[in-house]
């Protein structure tokens, strides 16, 4: 596995939050909605995070240089984020690489990193923090695969610590769901080269995953779990296994699925808390 750690002193600037920025400067961008792929009948929900709900139906920002494509780059936003916010990293990125950008919006977790950390600590039992290890891989695979661990496990209050994500509304069904639609409207893009051979599921082997914050978080998983062709994770992964000893190992410690030369990068802006 390479890793290139970078910390990126940038300047301050209010794009950051600001839907559709630079949508319009985007070239070749299809906008779709994820209730466009919906095929079963299964319903998008909207995402209540501290109070606030915001529509799990934001459109997915598709970028194709055209022509067949040997491999991609899939984008997984932060909580609360979508791909309308982070137009102009996506413009950035379509300018810059020759290949297909995804911008993917899907069922993030309804509790940010730091939070989900905290709750995570809750299950320690006296000097046993295998569960508290556990929820950390648990978060990941709720996400990324559909699950109920947050949604059963709560805190003093009552609270489950983040909703619960059916398979039909995971990152890997969004993702699939989107390929899938994209095949039939452009058959002669051959799209179904990213999927396997069941026409389901993502072909990870050909997939670049980046990611910010939560997503950064997801994608190292997915680099952990799958043979995927590469990473680029912003401001995180933020997974912390709060107050454990020193050499406690948990999910991001294991050996990983990608091959060892696949390239990962990290990176972060230079004044956040993480450096």
């Amino acid at each position: 596995m390479k890793l290139f750690l970078s910390a990126l002193t940038l300047m301050l600037a209010k794009a950051d939050n600001t839907p559709d920025l630079c949508k319009d400067d985007i070239a070749n961008l299809e906008v779709i909605a994820p209730s466009e792929t919906v095929t079963d009948g299964h319903i998008i929900p909207n995402i209540t995070v501290g109070g606030e709900t915001y529509s799990g139906d934001f459109p997915h920002f598709v970028v194709n240089p055209g022509g067949k494509q040997e491999k991609i780059i899939v984008y997984i936003p932060g909580t609360t984020d979508r791909p309308s916010l982070s137009s102009c990293l996506i413009k950035s990125m379509s300018e810059t690489l020759s290949f297909p950008v995804l911008a993917l919006s899907y069922q993030y977790l309804s509790s940010g990193d730091k939070f989900r950390n905290g709750k995570c600590a809750l299950l320690v039992a006296g000097e046993d923090r295998s569960e508290q290890i556990n929820c950390l891989t648990q978060q990941h695979i709720d996400a990324i695969d559909g699950g109920d661990y947050g949604a059963t496990n709560f805190k003093a209050d009552g609270s489950a610590f983040w909703g619960e994500v059916l398979p039909e509304n995971s990152l890997t069904r969004r993702l699939g769901d989107l390929l899938i639609l994209l095949n039939e409207r452009h058959p002669a893009e051959k799209w179904s080269n990213f999927l396997q051979d069941d026409m389901l599921t993502p072909a990870w082997e050909k997939i670049i995953f980046s990611g910010h914050s939560q997503g950064s978080g997801h994608v190292a998983y997915l680099a952990q779990t799958k043979n995927i062709n590469g990473a680029v994770m912003i401001s995180g992964p933020q997974d912390e296994c709060i107050d454990c000893p020193e050499g406690t190992n948990f999910w991001i410690d294991d050996e990983y699925a990608s091959s060892p030369d696949t390239p990962y990068t990290a990176l972060a802006q230079g004044s956040e808390p993480l450096f």
